[in-house]
Formats: structure tokens, sequence, C-alpha cells
């Protein structure tokens, strides 16, 4: 009896090395795909973008609500005054700052990148070439961390 477990208990830890170097084989980086890490790669990216997203939809927010102060006023519309008055071109300004640190941050995922592209950089102070070098760089990041295992 005795030496039927000690078999079984070198079988089992045979089995379990033989596991344990094919586990610990390196190999080529095009076959290692671990889709678990990409996700939290992204996941990562996405609080930064979240912030710098509610930032800007912030701004706009409020400079929707100057320019309807600016409209009620113009038009003498019987309005009470819930909020104080707002100055648009500082409201114009900070959106505009803020634009530019979400055209900045890095990307969580596709459909943010497409969002950048769609911009219109006109009036915004920051140069085309950093924007596009923001969009290459969330481009080479999407190809290096799949979310999907290629098929």
């Amino acid at each position: 009896m005795e030496k039927l477990t000690s078999r079984l208990k070198m079988k089992a830890s045979q089995r379990f090395d033989a596991f344990m170097i094919k586990v610990l084989e390196p190999l080529p980086c095009a076959e290692l795909v671990d889709t678990q890490y990409n996700l939290l790669v992204r996941r990562a990216r996405e609080g930064a973008w979240k912030k710098a997203e509610t930032a800007t939809e912030y701004f706009e927010a409020l400079n929707r609500l100057a320019f309807a102060q600016e409209f009620a006023a113009q038009y003498g519309a019987d309005v009470q005054d819930i909020v104080p008055q707002i100055d648009q071109s500082t409201i114009i300004t900070q959106l505009r700052a803020a634009l530019v640190r979400q055209l900045l941050t890095p990307a969580p995922y596709q459909l943010a990148v497409a969002w950048k592209r769609k911009q219109k950089l006109t009036y915004l102070p920051v140069k085309e070439a950093q924007v596009t070098a923001a969009i290459e760089a969330d481009e080479a990041f999407f190809a290096a961390h799949p979310h999907k295992r290629p098929r």
C-alpha cells in the first residue's frame, strides 16, 4: 500500500513539474495575447479620460447657460435670477482649455479616438501636430493592447 501511494505522489509531482515547465517556457510576443491584462490597462486610462470629459461637459453646460442668460436679458424675458450672471468670454476660454486637455488625454477606447479626429482645432490653443501625435500614440496603444483575441 505504501509503495502505491508513493508511486501516485511521484507521478503527480512529475505531472506537475511537466506542467510548470510548459507554463514557464517563454513564448514569442506574437503568440502571447493577454486580453485580461489589456482590459485592465484600458480601464486605467479610462479614469483620466472620464475626468477630462467631465470637465469639458461642465464648461459646455456653463457656456449654454451663459448664452441663455444673455439671450433672456437681450429679449427682456421675465426670468428670475437663480444663478448669478456668468461672463461668457471667461467660460469660453476655460472650455477651450478643457477641450485641449481632453484631446491630449490618452483615449481608453476607439470611440474616443474618433471623437478626437472630429474636433475642429481652429480656435483651440493647441498645435495640430500635438493632437496628431496624441492620436497616433492612442492607435499604437490599441495595436499593442487588443481587446479581442485574433482568430
